[in-house]
């Protein structure tokens, strides 16, 4: 039962982990498209 919530939870971060940099990556294309149109 442990060993099966540590890799619920290993999944739950990667998942986390892959949204926030999808985020991160749209943040900075946002910035990076700013600065280019001003």
């Amino acid at each position: 039962i442990i060993l099966v919530a540590m890799i619920n939870n290993k999944m739950n971060t990667s998942k986390l982990n892959k949204e926030f940099l999808e985020l991160f990556g749209i943040k900075e294309s946002l910035k990076k498209y700013v600065s280019t149109t001003n």
